[in-house]
């Protein structure tokens, strides 16, 4: 039988350049058009220039336009990834990415994806993972989760949220949505669900063996649930929504060999893990 890697019909390489490294950890956005976007950090070695970069796809991924540099930076990180896209007010697509350790900045297109302004800085509110994104409340609040900010030489390890009435011009936090004295929780990736609560899946990064964990929110950011524990010890979780109600959360697996894998099942489905105390929205 033939396998995945051996059926060219079953992939397509996007960016097919040597002299440019094509960073791990993007991001995807499927526009009301059909138009496919995909967001990705790309280091020039040649130039020593790290970049921001949008590829679109008419075709579903079959074919690739050339791609558009958002940005482009002197210096040669030592890990890069895209940034997240997200799809707010119908047309506008949202990308946001890290400033620094402690903030985020945000670009705005209303031409999909071909043109953007230019950033928003966010100083403070902490670092985005790039597999979260902004979401929009039904009175056109925006929302975004994110690692605590680094104050200083060290960083509280919490899982934050910001929010921006005004279109993501300027941002209001961020208050703590979920942290605890023993576990460290960071990257968090938040959906809203279609029964309309918000949920939230986090990476537990003490390395003692403890699980991912998720939280809900029914009021739109302003109180959050119990964290629960979820059936996976993960990284980089990228969370979704399938379209028979199950989650879908995609992760690196760091519970025994290295791994890329995925976890599908019911919101609420119970698992063995719980954590009793119930953590409320406040300013740390």
């Amino acid at each position: 039988m033939k396998s995945y890697v051996d059926d060219p019909s079953r992939r397509t390489v996007i960016c097919p350049r040597d002299d440019r490294y094509g960073a791990f950890g993007s991001s995807m956005l499927l526009l009301p058009s059909g138009v496919l976007l995909l967001s990705y950090g790309r280091i020039d070695f040649q130039r020593e220039v790290n970049q921001k970069v949008i590829i679109a796809s008419g075709d579903r991924g079959r074919t690739w336009d050339q791609p558009t540099i958002v940005d482009e930076r002197p210096g040669v990180p030592k890990t890069l990834r895209g940034d997240s896209l997200s799809l707010i007010e119908g047309d506008r697509i949202a990308l946001i990415g890290n400033l620094n350790s402690s903030g985020f900045e945000i670009r705005f297109s209303t031409e999909g994806g071909a043109t953007w302004s230019g950033p928003i800085a966010a100083e403070g509110k902490g670092t985005v993972p790039w597999s979260n994104r902004i979401i929009q409340t039904p009175s056109g609040e925006l929302l975004v989760t994110a690692r605590a900010p680094k104050l200083g030489k060290s960083v509280k390890k919490a899982v934050m949220q910001s929010t921006s009435r005004d279109g993501g011009r300027t941002w209001v936090g961020p208050v703590k949505i979920a942290g605890d004295r023993v576990l460290k929780l960071t990257e968090p990736s938040t959906a809203l669900l279609r029964d309309g609560r918000l949920m939230t899946v986090m990476r537990e990064t003490s390395y003692n063996f403890f699980p991912s964990y998720a939280t809900f929110s029914g009021d739109w950011g302003r109180s959050w649930s119990p964290m629960r524990g979820m059936p996976m010890h993960s990284h980089e979780m990228c969370l979704g929504q399938l379209q028979d109600g199950r989650v879908l959360v995609v992760y690196r697996h760091v519970g025994g060999y290295a791994a890329t894998l995925a976890w599908a099942g019911l919101p609420d489905e119970p698992t063995a893990y719980r954590v009793p105390a119930t953590i409320k929205a406040k300013t740390p």
